[in-house]
């Protein structure tokens, strides 16, 4: 399956509101990916005039930056860092020692 006609490749500000929200919202399954996506769209996509993403898509996008061994870009630096934070909370979440953090904290 290749991509869809008139999809972009994703450029670093995309990447970084793809971790932004997804370290808001913390997902766990596809319906968690799903918020992170309508989030994403409304949020990123639209107002930048960028392509809309899918929750399975940008879960791909994720991962891969999460898993990266390679070298990428200086301006991709800092999204292959949100994305291996993000794998973390995710990682807690499922182990259960994820909690909110109560609000006015400061944290």
């Amino acid at each position: 399956m290749g991509k869809r006609p008139g999809s972009q490749n994703y450029t670093p500000q995309d990447g970084e509101a793809l971790l932004t929200h997804g370290l808001q919202l913390v997902p766990v399954d596809k319906h968690g990916w799903q918020r992170v996506a309508e989030r994403y769209n409304q949020e990123h996509a639209r107002q930048a005039g960028r392509s809309e993403r899918t929750g399975p898509s940008l879960k791909i996008k994720f991962r891969s930056l999460a898993s990266s061994k390679c070298m990428y870009s200086a301006e991709w630096s800092r999204c292959v860092a949100l994305a291996r934070k993000l794998r973390e909370r995710i990682e807690r979440r499922v182990r259960g020692e994820w909690f909110a953090v109560p609000s006015g904290s400061g944290s």
